[in-house]
């Protein structure tokens, strides 16, 4: 599904519900992030390789495996392998990826993707450790190297590309009348009542309180937004950035998405607060709105299937 033809049937829709000209697509008119490009580190150390396919591994870590165009991602995970220990006795292990010889890749899901690693297709893995998006490539090996199980023994990688994840994608500017309230605890269990600035699918914007210490930069926080009577998000996510800007606090964060269900839920808030902003500048009724709402949501699951791609190939 492409989001470029979907916002042109958003475009239409608006016409014929409005009767005048093509709204803009909401790119065009959402701020952005100064840096154009998140700083980009290749690692081609295999031991360093080594040690962030074991953590992910040992962190069961969600890892999505794309071929060709990338129009479908599967997920997958990293598993140990069995190794011979005692008269015979096998054990799990991952001393496999210390000494650099192949990747343990479990089935897909979709189980479809199966098919395109017995042909030999290369595939592109993603996965998010430590807040930071981490990319390589690799393929099956020869056949006449035995897979355990249902498993697939995989290339280890030559080299790992890894960024901090900063928000990649238009900042949705936030109005009050979306009803959505914002509350942050800190590490040590502090709460703060924020007021988000703006929103995106990969972090948010917010003022803090002045009678209270703000966390520090780097810090984890839990982010518990709430809007309409029945619809709630919980997500991690690292404060990036502390700004004091004429007498207001301001912090910009990012949230820790790794996987499908939540980030189905940053875009269902995200697509809310959006129609509230084609309400407004359109002067729609809530009806009218709730007619192309289908349309937004499509648009925005069809990011969100990607989001880890979309991550490292655009600027929000």
């Amino acid at each position: 599904m492409n989001t470029h033809s979907l916002w042109q049937q958003l475009s239409s829709a608006m016409s014929r519900l409005t009767g005048h000209g093509q709204p803009r697509h909401p790119n065009a008119s959402s701020s952005r992030d100064g840096d154009r490009s998140a700083q980009s580190e290749l690692l081609q150390n295999k031991t360093k390789i080594a040690e962030l396919l074991m953590q992910a591994s040992d962190a069961h870590t969600e890892l999505h495996i794309s071929f060709g165009s990338r129009v479908l991602e599967y997920k997958t995970r990293i598993l140990p392998d069995k190794e011979m220990i005692h008269a015979g006795a096998t054990a799990l292990s991952s001393e496999y990826l210390r000494n650099h010889t192949h990747l343990l890749l479990g089935c897909t899901d979709p189980a479809d993707g199966n098919d395109k690693i017995h042909l030999g297709r290369m595939g592109v893995v993603t996965f998010i450790l430590g807040g930071k998006l981490h990319e390589f490539k690799t393929m099956r090996l020869p056949s006449d190297t035995p897979s355990p199980g249902n498993a697939h023994r995989m290339q280890f990688p030559e080299q790992m590309s890894r960024k901090a994840l900063r928000r990649d994608a238009a900042r949705i500017p936030y109005q009050p009348a979306s009803g959505v309230s914002l509350r942050l605890v800190d590490e040590d269990g502090s709460s703060f009542e924020a007021i988000i600035l703006d929103i995106s699918m990969g972090g948010c914007r917010f003022l803090l309180p002045h009678d209270q210490s703000p966390p520090a930069e780097g810090s984890q926080v839990r982010f518990f937004f709430q809007w309409r009577d029945d619809q709630e998000l919980v997500q991690q996510g690292t404060l990036f950035k502390v700004q004091y800007r004429q007498g207001e606090i301001v912090g910009h964060a990012g949230f820790h998405a790794d996987n499908y269900e939540a980030i189905r839920m940053i875009g269902e808030l995200v697509t809310h607060v959006e129609r509230i902003n084609l309400r407004l500048r359109h002067n729609l009724s809530p009806t009218e709105t709730e007619n192309i709402a289908d349309l937004f949501q499509s648009a925005h699951l069809d990011t969100i299937a990607h989001e880890l791609e979309a991550r490292s190939n655009r600027v929000r």
